[in-house]
């Protein structure tokens, strides 16, 4: 056994912080944080801490048993360190480095694979409509790159005169706004409303069905 997970609590102010740590439990570490809020609380001589030893087993064993722990609790609550929106990531190259291979070294491991793998498998399953939300913003990101590049090289070859600039925006002044049955945006029926609204909405494929009805 060359690992062990703990965790450090704020007894002051009820809040909590999980890890690992490969090593000794007498060697000095703290933990790996970069919450400035957890070392500026953590560093405030009126905060009272207790840092608990919940398992002792080899790194392996231990990566996964806080990864099974940070699962089991809510890592967005404002009384979890670990909250991955207060993270400060402000590591410098020799620390990048080390996390990158220390990464890769996980990533050979069969078992850990497939653990991480069991656990996307249950929280994909556990909420549906985010992979059909996941596969709609990649491809909407797909679309977002390639049309950006069609722009590109469209406005390279056009030529602006004042006629065309007139035209344009008589057309626009001229179109009647219109509200999309889906999601009730109201616009022009230009550009982005045709697009992106009325047959192709992005909440008609979702959840198939008009939410004004509901």
């Amino acid at each position: 056994m060359d690992s062990f997970v703990y965790q450090w609590t704020n007894l002051t102010l009820g809040k909590i912080y999980i890890g690992f740590h490969k090593g000794t439990e007498d060697d000095g570490y703290v933990c790996s944080s970069s919450s400035e809020t957890f070392w500026r609380e953590f560093k405030d001589p009126n905060n009272v801490w207790e840092r608990k030893i919940i398992s002792k087993g080899t790194m392996k064993e231990c990566q996964l048993l806080e990864s099974a722990l940070l699962d089991s609790i809510d890592i967005t609550s404002d009384s979890v360190y670990n909250n991955r929106n207060s993270l400060m990531f402000n590591f410098n190259e020799e620390v990048r480095a080390k996390l990158r291979a220390a990464a890769l070294e996980r990533g050979k491991d069969p078992e850990y694979r497939k653990t991480q793998s069991e656990r996307t498998k249950a929280n994909w399953a556990a909420n549906p409509e985010r992979r059909i939300l996941q596969s709609q913003k990649a491809k909407q990101q797909i679309r977002t790159d390639i049309t950006k590049e069609k722009i590109k090289i469209a406005r390279s070859k056009q030529v602006i005169t004042p006629e065309s600039r007139n035209k344009a925006a008589a057309t626009i002044k001229n179109t009647p706004n219109v509200m999309c049955p889906h999601c009730n945006k109201v616009g022009r029926y230009l550009g982005s409303m045709k697009k992106k609204h009325f047959e192709k909405c992005t909440y008609n494929k979702i959840m198939g069905k008009s939410i004004i009805n509901n």
